[in-house]
């Protein structure tokens, strides 16, 4: 899987470590996604959950999408990656309930 990370800032390597980490990981779920578009924004007087999180999954069929806010970036890519790997086991099961039907 290619991983693509966009920020207006340049990425510390730690936040960028934590990214492919916890993106590698949803490739145990679904081994043909293709391609991780990660998009890093921070919001400014918005509170505490200023920093914004959006990652698309490229995958055959519909892409998968995820965003999250939080305190930090990486407490936000953290909760994408759980709901993009909730995401994946739904459209799973989803495929082998109708293949199961036919």
């Amino acid at each position: 899987m290619e991983i693509q990370i966009e920020a207006r800032w340049r990425l510390k390597a730690s936040l960028e470590n934590v990214i492919n980490k916890k993106l590698m990981k949803l490739v145990t779920f679904n081994d043909r996604i293709i391609k991780a578009e990660v998009f890093l924004k921070s919001k400014e007087n918005v509170g505490t959950e200023d920093k914004v999180v959006e990652i698309t999954l490229r995958l055959p069929g519909p892409d998968i999408f995820a965003e999250s806010y939080a305190d930090t970036h990486e407490k936000a890519v953290a909760d994408c990656a759980e709901k993009l790997r909730r995401q994946i086991i739904k459209r799973k099961e989803k495929m082998t309930s109708r293949a199961g039907s036919n």
